[in-house]
């Protein structure tokens, strides 16, 4: 049996439902050009990694502040 990696279609028909497709003899989802949601995937990445750096500058922001207040400045 050979394993495969990939996306549950019924959780993706609910964010993406243009790439879920119903058999109706089966009865099953299935996703349709998984080569579609690589645009998706890759702005979703630059995204969370603009969010990332933004919070990382705000943390080291609340560290110096709480470094200011603990030296009394």
């Amino acid at each position: 049996m050979e394993n495969n990696i990939g996306f549950i279609a019924q959780e993706l028909k609910e964010i993406l439902p243009e790439l879920v497709d119903f058999d109706d003899k089966s009865g099953y989802y299935s996703i349709q050009n998984y080569h579609q949601m690589l645009p998706i995937l890759t702005e979703a990445i630059k995204t969370l990694d603009k969010d990332n750096t933004e919070l990382e500058i705000r943390v080291e922001d609340m560290k110096a502040g709480i470094k200011q207040l603990k030296e009394g400045k």
